[in-house]
């Protein structure tokens, strides 16, 4: 079910400029709503409509918006894709006296010309609260809207559980798709599996343990073929000490001289000699 609010800040702009029939038929609109505050502005290819909207019982930004496009779509002949984007991007929660901070307070614009004004007494109770819009603001910056959704809705259904187990979330979210069907089921195993450890992951957040992280974001890269089988040929815990390299390279020096020598004695020895030496 889509988000539902009591206040809606609106501003209508048609890339040609509010014409008469379209600011009538907005205007009789405002009127027909619960509190309504509503201005027009500039002349010409400018003009444009705002206004603030409350409501005793909330309702979707989305129906809103709708209505709104629907009076445009009637009462302009060149309305398009391009404008209607526009126009959906100009309905906005609202979170404050907009009307009177931007509208009619406002030292940038000129005297706001009024066009209907029922303007509730106290606006207060039509705002959402500081956690609320703590909350939206939070949906609005989350990188990845759907986990932020479901962290959310596990909070609300579970705020006694500060670190939940992944088994915890596992059964949330199988009671969630399979017993209260509120959310779509994930078909495949491996990928319920899967979902519920990032779920889980995600709810804990700073919490989550780096080598709970680590197994999902990194995996040792494994030695190749020729450096396995370079190991298996070597045995590896018969590899002579540093001490044992230095005697074993000093005795080869020291065999080496001795043969070195004894070829020398037997060059230096010739026929000659041993023929004098009778």
């Amino acid at each position: 079910m889509p988000e539902q609010y009591r206040s809606f800040a609106l501003t209508v702009r048609p890339q040609l400029g509010l014409t008469d029939e379209t600011l009538a038929a907005l205007n009789k609109y405002a009127e027909s709503q619960d509190h309504a505050y509503a201005v027009v502005e500039k002349e010409g290819h400018e003009k444009h409509w705002h206004a603030q909207f409350w409501y005793d019982k909330a309702k979707p930004r989305g129906r809103v918006a709708e209505a709104i496009a629907r009076i445009c779509q009637r009462t302009i002949p060149d309305w398009s894709k391009p404008q209607l984007k526009v126009l959906r991007n100009g309905v906005r929660i609202a979170y404050s006296d907009w009307h009177l901070s931007y509208l009619e307070h406002n030292e940038d614009k000129e005297s706001a010309n009024v066009q209907v004004e029922n303007a509730p007494l106290d606006t207060s109770p039509f705002y959402p609260t500081e956690d609320e819009q703590a909350a939206l603001q939070a949906k609005v910056n989350a990188a990845d809207p759907e986990y932020h959704k479901l962290a959310t809705m596990y909070a609300e259904d579970c705020p006694d559980v500060v670190k939940p187990t992944e088994r915890q979330v596992a059964l949330w979210l199988a009671k969630k798709q399979l017993t209260e069907k509120s959310i779509s089921i994930t078909r495949q195993k491996r990928d319920r599996l899967q979902k519920t450890r990032l779920l889980w992951l995600y709810i804990l957040g700073e919490d989550a343990d780096e080598e709970d992280l680590l197994l999902e974001y990194y995996s040792a890269p494994a030695p190749s073929v020729v450096r396995q089988n370079l190991l298996s040929a070597l045995d590896i815990h018969a590899l002579p000490s540093e001490d044992d390299s230095v005697t074993k390279e000093s005795s080869t020096r020291w065999n080496t001289s001795e043969s070195e020598t004894r070829s020398l004695s037997e060059e230096g020895s010739s026929p000659t000699d041993e023929s004098s030496g009778d």
